[in-house]
C-alpha cells in the first residue's frame, strides 16, 4: 500500500512538470543602440581636418590627435577623452619632452619622444639657427586663389634673396605626394614682393607647419612658417 502512495506521488509530480515546465532564463540581449562601437567604424579619414571627421569612429581620440597635429591647433587636444592620448597630443605640438614622461602607456610615451625628436631634426637641417639681420624674409598666409595655394613673400633687405624654397610636410590634405618642395630660383630684389604657387586646393591652408628656406648669396636660413604677416598680399 505504501508503494502505491509513492507511485501516485511520482505521477502527480510528473504531471505538474508537464503542465508548468521549468523556464530556463534567457540571456537578455543588449539593445543595438546600447552596444558599444556597434555602429562605429574602426577607421577614419587619412587626413582628418575637423573634429567632425572623427565622429562615428571607435578611434575618436587618436583621430582628434591627428586633426590637432595637422592643423597645429593645440586647443583641440583638450577635446580628447583619454588622458594618455590628451597628454601625447599636447606634448607633441608644444615639443615638450618632459610632458611625454607623464604618459603612462610605455609605447605611447616612446612614440611621443620619437615624434618630438623627428620634428626638431626636421626643422633644423644644419642651416644657420638665427637669420642674419641682413637676410630676412617676410611672408603672408597661404590663400587658395584660382584653385591653387599661393604664398606671398617680401624682401625687406638691401640685398637680393637668391632662392626661396617651401617644404610642405606630410599630413596636409592634398592630392600630391608629401613631403614636397616648391622652389623659386629667380632673385627677389630688395623691396620686391613675390608669390609662390604650390599645390591645388579648395580652401585656405594653415601653413604653420610648413618650412621655408631662403638664401642671400651663399648664406641660407630655414624656419617654420608660423610668423605670417597680414600686410603682405600676393
Amino acid at each position: 500500500m505504501k508503494m502505491l502512495y509513492i507511485l501516485l506521488a511520482l505521477v502527480f509530480i510528473a504531471g505538474v512538470i508537464l503542465i508548468f515546465p521549468v523556464q530556463i532564463p534567457k540571456e537578455e540581449s543588449v539593445p543595438e543602440h546600447q552596444q558599444p562601437f556597434k555602429n562605429l567604424s574602426d577607421s577614419y579619414p587619412e587626413h582628418p581636418k575637423t573634429i567632425k571627421d572623427c565622429e562615428n569612429t571607435s578611434k575618436r581620440d587618436f583621430c582628434i590627435d591627428d586633426v590637432a597635429e595637422i592643423t597645429n591647433n593645440i586647443s583641440l587636444c583638450y577635446e580628447i577623452n583619454d588622458p594618455d592620448v590628451r597628454v601625447f597630443c599636447t606634448a607633441r605640438i608644444s615639443l615638450n619632452e618632459a610632458m611625454c614622461e607623464e604618459v603612462m602607456d610605455e609605447g605611447l610615451r616612446k612614440a611621443c619622444l620619437e615624434s618630438i625628436g623627428l620634428k626638431r631634426s626636421w626643422s633644423s637641417p644644419g642651416y644657420e639657427e638665427s637669420p642674419s639681420p641682413d637676410c630676412m624674409i617676410e611672408y603672408g598666409a597661404g590663400e587658395c586663389v584660382g584653385g591653387h595655394l599661393r604664398i606671398p613673400f617680401y624682401n625687406p633687405n638691401q640685398q637680393d634673396i637668391t632662392r626661396v624654397r617651401i617644404t610642405v610636410p606630410s599630413g596636409v590634405q592634398t592630392n600630391i605626394t608629401l613631403p614636397a618642395d616648391f622652389t623659386v630660383n629667380e632673385p627677389l630684389h630688395p623691396g620686391d614682393t613675390g608669390v609662390l604657387t604650390l599645390f591645388p586646393c579648395e580652401e585656405d591652408v594653415n601653413t604653420g607647419g610648413f618650412s621655408m628656406e631662403w638664401c642671400c648669396s651663399e648664406k641660407c636660413y630655414t624656419s617654420k612658417m608660423n610668423q605670417t604677416s597680414e600686410e603682405i598680399e600676393g
